[in-house]
């Protein structure tokens, strides 16, 4: 295996983005990544050890991943691009998963905002705690243990 570029981004659906890189045809934490410091987290080596895509399905029929390729091409190309929705929840921050959405950006399609989760999870909140967004900083700050469970606060209100 000859690859220029050696690195590879975790497709996990986590905030994290860690990177691997390949190294004697294996997949190996990367120590440039400081958030796990040369080894795979336990979620994507086992992800390793899954099996892999090996063919689509269009009209109950298994096709090759070229076939279906060429299928999707054939319906953008026939159909208005305003008339398609774009839809992806959130997940994974790494570079390479926005790259959907960059294409159907500059193709024209309807982009949507929030997650399949957002409707529901915002439902729980309110169920659990009220109609509070978030508690007051003063007692984040004070807190002795702050958890957050399903959130990302870097990222959600």
């Amino acid at each position: 295996m000859s690859l220029e570029n050696k690195k590879v981004a975790c497709p996990m659906d986590c905030y994290d983005a860690c990177q691997a890189q390949i190294m004697d045809e294996n997949i190996k934490g990367s120590k440039e990544n400081i958030v796990t410091n040369g080894k795979l987290c336990v979620n994507f080596a086992n992800l390793l050890n899954e099996e892999n895509l090996q063919s689509a399905v269009f009209e109950g029929k298994n096709i090759s991943l070229d076939e279906s390729l060429k299928i999707l091409v054939e319906k953008l190309k026939n159909t208005t691009p305003g008339k398609t929705l774009f839809y992806k929840g959130s997940g994974n921050l790494g570079v390479m998963q926005q790259s959907t959405k960059n294409f159907f950006t500059q193709y024209g399609s309807t982009l949507t905002r929030g997650s399949l989760c957002d409707g529901g999870g915002g439902v729980g909140i309110e169920e659990g705690r009220g109609n509070v967004i978030n508690p007051p900083i003063e007692k984040l700050l004070n807190a002795d243990v702050v958890i957050v469970w399903g959130r990302n606060l870097t990222v959600t209100i």
